[in-house]
């Protein structure tokens, strides 16, 4: 089985509030990220890493 299939299988056997924590986590991590990555992206803005180069 793949990892996929594994995980699938676990929220299948999670009980309606065990599925909804997870989805909370799922949630919770997911929003973290565009956190990280909102401020990754000021970042490089302000070190003009991502500027295009005019040919």
């Amino acid at each position: 089985m793949t990892i996929g299939v594994n995980v699938i299988t676990e929220f299948g056997s999670l009980t309606t509030s065990g599925l909804i924590a997870e989805v909370k986590k799922l949630h919770d991590v997911a929003y973290q990220l565009g956190l990280e990555e909102a401020k990754e992206m000021t970042r490089g803005k302000y070190l003009n890493i991502l500027t295009r180069r005019r040919r």
